[in-house]
């Protein structure tokens, strides 16, 4: 599996582990992005388990360099950020790609490159869901025309469902936040004529008016794991469980 911390600004994945460059860093693999190596940009994490098993994944660190000229992203060709990951996608069974919240070219870049797209959210986040609405609504059918233009087969970025992560959620809590998303739904229907009710609760149905959105609750071994710059699932029994349950989810 290859990880790509994307969010230049934050660098969580990266600093969390503590990840150093590869032997190339990613904005200088940029400069020339068609003829330059991507796996001279990539860092390999691995840990052993009892002095016996090794465990990891591969990571494209973030670039300082990109948080302090953003220049360097303003300058390049859409799709830059795909083209790139095609030297490699035939290596890995799954890419990641970790990016900012909000629209930017970070942002717009991780969704055309990406082929399925998965939206945390926050139960209080009402800004949020009308964000993902609009996503839905207007970006991805716009980044599925600018992918179109470099890979004429592509389709739109397929979005999963949201999911609430890293809160714990009281009954009235939840079922606010399903109100709350209900009027979204509505609004889009009759405005954009856009059903957007499984994107929100992907278990509804007419016969069955199922709300349940998929929650990652918080968890203190999750928290605690950044001290110990090792994965939560690496460290902890229940965060391995929450974790394997969202896989089963959202990917399986």
């Amino acid at each position: 599996m290859l990880l790509v911390d994307f969010d230049p600004n934050q660098k969580d994945l990266t600093d969390l582990l503590k990840l150093k460059p590869g032997k190339l860093p990613f904005s200088a693999f940029l400069s020339n992005y068609k003829n330059n190596n991507l796996q001279e940009v990539i860092s390999e994490y691995r840990l052993k388990a009892q002095n016996v098993r090794e465990y990891g994944f591969d990571v494209i660190p973030a670039d300082e360099v990109l948080q302090q000229d953003k220049q360097i992203i303003g300058n390049l060709p859409r799709g830059f950020l795909r083209t790139s990951l095609n030297q490699v996608k035939n290596q890995y069974d799954y890419i990641l790609i970790d990016s900012p919240a909000g629209s930017n070219i970070f942002t717009e870049e991780t969704i055309g490159a990406a082929d399925v797209i998965l939206m945390p959210s926050k139960h209080n986040g009402l800004a949020s869901f009308k964000n993902a609405a609009m996503a839905m609504r207007s970006l991805f059918p716009k980044l599925g025309e600018l992918r179109r233009e470099f890979e004429p087969e592509l389709g739109n970025p397929f979005p999963l469902p949201i999911f609430f992560n890293g809160e714990n959620i009281t009954a009235h809590q939840r079922e606010k936040a399903q109100q709350a998303i209900l009027a979204i739904v509505k609004q889009s229907k009759k405005q954009d004529r856009v059903d957007l009710i499984h994107f929100f609760f992907p278990k509804y149905s007419p016969s069955h008016k199922c709300l349940d959105i998929f929650e990652l609750p918080n968890y203190a071994h999750i928290a605690a794991a950044a001290f110990s710059s090792r994965p939560a699932v690496f460290t902890s029994k229940k965060a391995r469980e929450y974790y394997r349950d969202l896989v089963r989810e959202y990917l399986i």
